[in-house]
């Protein structure tokens, strides 16, 4: 099974790191912040980092730093992500969905997060040594529905759709209701772990999945619970709604076009409710994977 490494902490490096931000002078603290936001591993909550700091005086002061801290690593990871912007492997996937997620969601815990998507994998790998006799990647497919639909309850949030907590997995994961990408998310997540080839397909209105191997291939709509669907009702879709029915749109999606989607839908939320500070920032991050910062 293959999920995110958790990277340990340098902690002599930080609790270094964080002597010399208290004891610079006020003109040079930003540039030990940025080095600090790139040492400190993604999946660790900054204030769990600097609670890791021996001198109880230090761990006060550095509190005053955490929103910065958090800004600017956040900012330096998502530089990191836009330079494998062709990478169909999903690798950043799951950093980059967190770190949307932590943006609204401000107690995110990335631990939580793995936990459950660990568990249902875990879950799908059980039915799967259950059903041996009997297994085919149709089989599989039916097998991952079955665990994130009927067993977990995760199903598209008809009644209010414009809401932004759709859109953050961490609260996806609570709810149990989300938008069409957030939900594919989660199922590549998981699929991930147990090596079952799935993607994302960039449909215009509503993202859809791709499960691609050579015994069978098949379109997902997680919005839906997981329906099944063919090509041919896909590019039905596409032609309804006045779009040519062009292999671009059925293409594997990379983890920067998944992110960078998954900003532009909260980025209209946003602006449609008039929260400009969320508006903001959320564009300076989108902007980053766009490489236009």
């Amino acid at each position: 099974m293959k999920s995110s490494d958790i990277q340990p902490l340098p902690i002599e490096e930080l609790g270094n790191l964080f002597y010399e931000l208290e004891f610079t002078p006020q003109e040079s603290k930003h540039d030990v912040i940025r080095r600090i936001s790139a040492v400190i591993p993604w999946q660790h909550p900054i204030l769990d980092v600097i609670d890791t700091l021996k001198d109880p005086i230090l761990r006060t002061n550095s509190r005053a730093y955490y929103r910065l801290i958090q800004t600017e690593r956040t900012y330096y990871r998502f530089q990191k992500i836009s330079e494998k912007q062709s990478s169909r492997n999903y690798e950043d996937l799951e950093e980059g969905a967190f770190l949307i997620s932590e943006l609204g969601d401000p107690e995110a815990s990335y631990f939580e997060m793995k936990e459950y998507l660990d568990k249902l994998a875990n879950r799908v790998e059980e039915l799967f040594d259950e059903n041996l006799e009997i297994l085919s990647d149709e089989s599989k497919v039916n097998i991952l529905i079955r665990v994130l639909v009927e067993e977990e309850g995760l199903t598209g949030n008809q009644k209010v759709y414009d809401l932004p907590e759709n859109s953050f997995l961490t609260n996806v994961i609570k709810s149990k209701v989300g938008i069409p990408i957030s939900l594919s998310v989660i199922y590549i997540l998981v699929a991930k772990r147990i090596g079952l080839p799935l993607y994302g397909t960039n449909m215009p209105f509503h993202f859809l999945l791709f499960f691609d191997s050579p015994d069978f291939s098949t379109y997902i709509d997680p919005f839906h619970n997981g329906v099944l669907l063919d090509r041919e009702t896909c590019e039905k879709f596409l032609t309804n709604n006045g779009f040519t029915a062009s292999q671009k749109y059925f293409a594997r999606t990379s983890t920067n076009s998944i992110l960078k989607r998954m900003f532009r839908n909260l980025i209209n939320i946003y602006k449609k409710s008039g929260w400009t500070d969320m508006e903001d920032l959320l564009t300076i991050y989108s902007d980053v994977l766009e490489k236009k910062r």
